[in-house]
């Protein structure tokens, strides 16, 4: 993957009223053979993804 962005920091307020900057975390794969990585899942698992996705949408 390529080099990760990043948002800008947000300020947060604390219990004692002071502010301080939050930087977001910045959730990746474990490389490019994850096999959590959706690219690299079976042309059926994306399958079985897509239909119990598309099923709970015209469920809901």
């Amino acid at each position: 993957m390529a080099k990760s962005e990043t948002a800008p920091a947000t300020f947060v307020v604390d219990e004692n009223g002071a502010e301080r900057a939050s930087v977001p975390t910045v959730v990746d794969w474990e490389g490019d053979d994850d096999a959590e990585k959706p690219t690299n899942w079976s042309v059926s698992k994306k399958w079985i993804n897509v239909l119990l996705i598309s099923t709970l949408t015209l469920i809901s």
